[in-house]
């Protein structure tokens, strides 16, 4: 009995899908799920501080009294640069030599065809 119980079983194994016969389920490709909420439209946030009310800053200077005297304004005896320095008018012009105007020098480069269009010339 134990050998026909094992030949049952290999029978049963290798007809129900051995090595040779292993059918496998086809593999479902499905697209991945995708969440589409409804749009909410909400109010802009806003902050609406308490108001406040403050004083206009108003500038009010203090009035200045200024005591006038009779006293004749003094005259200038001469303004202190006056000693240091003669007036421009009254100095002699400077012989300074005048410097000679700077010789750029102009670069030119020779093109690389003399003429254009001589070298289509020979062969026609």
């Amino acid at each position: 009995m134990d050998l026909k119980l094992v030949q049952l079983l290999r029978g049963a194994m290798n007809a129900g899908g051995g090595a040779r016969g292993i059918v496998h389920p086809t593999p479902r490709i499905e697209p991945r799920p995708v969440h589409h909420p409804d749009p909410r439209i909400e109010p802009r946030k806003t902050i609406t501080p308490t108001p406040r009310f403050e004083l206009r800053r108003v500038h009010r200077p203090e009035p200045k009294f200024e005591s006038y005297q009779s006293l004749a304004p003094e005259q200038p005896k001469g303004s202190p640069c006056s000693k240091v320095l003669p007036p421009p008018w009254k100095q002699p012009l400077t012989t300074l030599p005048v410097e000679p105007r700077p010789v750029v020098k102009k670069v030119e480069f020779a093109p690389d065809i003399v003429s254009k269009g001589s070298l289509i010339d020979f062969f026609i």
